[in-house]
């Protein structure tokens, strides 16, 4: 069982934030449908997914003088496989800035976001539940199957995509615990618990485009923060979209850190 974050000062927080997100790339490895390769210095995963976000590379340790050829090696690696582009990460006692001249002359463009945001949980905001708005675990692949099509219409995903992203979803297993909302009997909104790092992270929040305005998208996170809480974590951590991030602030998240990262695009 992993040890729970106590420290809920600001760089512990930061840090959490960071190891919880990585932490989930790790969780690929084992994985059927990805190609995942741990190196000493780098971690990279490929997925089935045509989307850059759903690869990676994250560098794990400094490497000094070794950051041009690793990568070179790994913009080749991706390249080779013919994925659309991929993410470059960082882990959270890595320093980025020895990699950047590298990663800008082999075609890297700089990224900020999405901005890491963390909770501590007893300062948890709960708002009202909607009327008509029931939230309940994912707990069977037919509700997992809703849940999947739920989030993909939600996040704005193309069919063929979000077919992928549940194969994915169903890989990853127990590590993550996902949760879908009903509005008078019709599932509108979803999001995901993963505990990691010593803290709950919440990923997959979406809510279908018809449902958005009214606290559905709040209200499920909440649903996932209470068990959080029930299971005995401090603090929990989330990387916001422009859409969520002001519902977030709302609920008590505070705007930690910059998820810094670079992205390396295929010459269309």
């Amino acid at each position: 069982m992993q040890t729970i974050l106590t420290d809920t000062s600001e760089p512990a927080l930061v840090n959490a934030i960071k190891a919880n997100f990585h932490a989930f790339f790790d969780a690929l490895e084992h994985a059927p449908s990805v190609a995942f390769e741990r190196g000493e210095a780098i971690t990279r995963s490929r997925t089935q997914l045509a989307h850059p976000f759903f690869q990676s590379a994250i560098v794990t340790r400094d490497a000094p003088g070794q950051e041009a050829q690793l990568v070179r090696e790994t913009r080749d690696f991706f390249a080779a496989q013919g994925v659309p582009g991929f993410c470059w990460w960082f882990g959270q006692d890595v320093d980025w800035r020895p990699w950047e001249g590298a990663l800008r002359a082999h075609g890297f463009s700089a990224a900020a976001d999405p901005p890491g945001m963390a909770l501590v949980l007893d300062e948890l905001t709960e708002p009202d539940t909607p009327r008509g708005l029931v939230i309940v675990p994912v707990r069977d692949q037919e509700m997992l199957h809703e849940w999947g099509r739920t989030f993909g219409v939600g996040y704005g995903l193309p069919p063929e995509m979000s077919a992928q992203f549940l194969l994915l979803i169903r890989e990853v297993g127990g590590a993550m615990q996902h949760y879908l909302a009903y509005l008078d009997g019709v599932p509108v909104a979803t999001t995901s618990l993963f505990p990691a790092a010593g803290v709950a992270g919440i990923y997959d929040v979406a809510t279908l485009p018809d449902a958005r305005g009214r606290g559905i998208g709040a209200a499920v996170t909440v649903a996932a923060l209470r068990d959080a809480r029930t299971m005995g974590y401090h603090a929990a951590i989330l990387q916001s979209s422009d859409m969520g991030f002001r519902v977030y602030q709302r609920l008590g998240f505070r705007h930690l850190c910059a998820m810094d990262h670079f992205v390396w695009l295929a010459e269309q």
